[in-house]
């Protein structure tokens, strides 16, 4: 069994921001790709699908308490090993178009990665990594640029990489973080 987490919060104001590409990816690739149903639960939106035993999660619990939500869905699925799941998340740190897939790491100061990291005692998941960029106005809040809906100019480039990731998504899904690593090669080129 493999925990597919998409990070983002949930509610309309937050649905087209930076902070919820984790959402756009996982609503694309199960929705265009799979065309399997969400499921509304308690602590998140669960998608199954049974033919490689996968579970598609996006937590209801808001992305600083992320952790509780992955902690609650890794138990009901008895996965024990961390590195059955994988996380998506958004990343200011990466230009918009910018993808990164990493085997394990640090949170890289994603408090949503942080959470899941401190209820989950480790570091050892892989991780897909979305570029949202940084403000172009410095002195505009981090926190507030994340939670701003990209622009009309990036719109297409966020569209092609959601494809990207999904692909992404789907090979870690079948063949596992190696398989992952060589399509995320492929088109990171």
């Amino acid at each position: 069994m493999k925990l597919i987490i998409g990070l983002g919060n949930p509610g309309l104001e937050y649905e087209e921001t930076r902070h919820n590409v984790g959402f756009l990816v996982l609503d694309w690739y199960v929705g265009s790709v799979l065309r399997l149903p969400w499921k509304k639960e308690k602590r998140g939106f669960i998608a199954i699908e049974e033919q490689h035993s996968l579970i598609f999660l996006k937590p209801r619990t808001f992305m600083n308490r992320s952790g509780v939500a992955v902690a609650e869905y890794l138990k009901k699925a008895n996965i024990d090993d961390a590195r059955n799941l994988l996380v998506i998340s958004d990343d200011a740190d990466l230009m918009v178009g910018d993808l990164r897939l990493r085997e394990r790491g640090s949170d890289g100061g994603h408090r949503g990665l942080r959470s899941i990291i401190e209820v989950l005692q480790t570091s050892d998941f892989p991780r897909l990594r979305f570029g949202v960029g940084r403000p172009e106005d410095p002195s505009q809040n981090l926190a507030d640029h994340v939670l701003d809906p990209f622009s009309p100019s990036e719109i297409k480039i966020v569209h092609q990489l959601i494809e990207k990731s999904a692909k992404v998504v789907d090979c870690w899904c079948k063949e596992g973080y190696l398989g992952a690593a060589q399509i995320y090669s492929q088109l990171t080129r």
